[in-house]
């Protein structure tokens, strides 16, 4: 088995998507992360265990063209960017276009937002002992009288 990534360029995508399917390839997935400067694509590829990986990225305000000109089955990844991530995929085919309506979402594109960094690390405080609430002066006559009943009685 043999794995190998390509770094292309958006405008790229088409030429190198038709070469695939020419050399016999099938369409595997294409995934979409969200990265701070935009959005990461990997379009994956295998032929007789050979995966073949095309790798992009998209500006937050850029688009990609569909492939399902090429692989048909496209659409169902290209929907799910679409709705998921608010990625702008341009020319899917008309009859699968699902325009936003793919998924029903309570919140619309919910990944569109960049990742936040993470918070850096907080340290644990060192433990207070526990501090002890003093009993009304009365209760305290009566517990000790109490203890002392109890002592009387035992011992």
């Amino acid at each position: 088995m043999k794995q190998e990534y390509t770094e292309i360029e958006s405008p790229a995508l088409l030429d190198n998507v038709k070469e695939m399917k020419e050399d016999g390839y099938r369409l595997v997935q294409i995934c979409c992360t969200r990265v701070p400067d935009g959005y990461e694509l990997t379009y994956s590829f295998d032929k007789e265990y050979n995966f073949c990986h095309l790798r992009l990225t998209v500006p937050e305000s850029g688009w990609v063209m569909s492939i399902t000109s090429l692989y048909w089955s496209a659409f169902i990844y290209e929907n799910e960017m679409h709705d998921l991530f608010g990625l702008d995929v341009r020319h899917i085919a008309n009859d699968v276009d699902y325009k936003g309506t793919f998924y029903r979402l309570s919140e619309k594109a919910p990944w569109h937002t960049p990742p936040k960094k993470p918070a850096p690390p907080v340290r644990p405080q060192a433990k207070q002992p526990p501090v002890s609430k003093a009993a009304p002066a009365g209760e305290a006559v009566k517990t000790t009288a109490k203890a002392e009943e109890g002592a009387k009685e035992h011992g």
